[in-house]
């Protein structure tokens, strides 16, 4: 994460603040999975399964997303990043 940042050209704070994002990506990751049990995926119906793969694809889009904001980020292609980081990945 830091050398991204470093790579990126972000000041020293907000190289901080996307240090600090990685922990919440891994327990939102966890909180995820705790939600949707792998024993209850394996003998789930087609909706559950794309729900979880859904829900897993945004949330690392939406950390993808602002793991790569830079100061002159627009909002819009942020938007638009997301939903085809999300696309891609679900």
């Amino acid at each position: 994460m830091a050398a991204t940042s470093w790579y990126l050209g972000d000041q020293a704070a907000v190289t901080v603040a996307k240090i600090a994002i990685v922990p919440l990506y891994l327990l939102a990751t966890k909180g995820l999975r705790a939600h949707f049990q792998d024993s209850s995926l394996e003998n789930a119906d087609l909706k559950a399964v794309a729900r979880f793969q859904f829900s897993d694809a945004a949330l690392l889009a939406a950390f993808v997303v602002i793991v790569a904001a830079h100061a002159n980020s627009d909002a819009s292609r942020m938007v638009m990043d997301f939903v085809w980081i999300a696309a891609l990945t679900g």
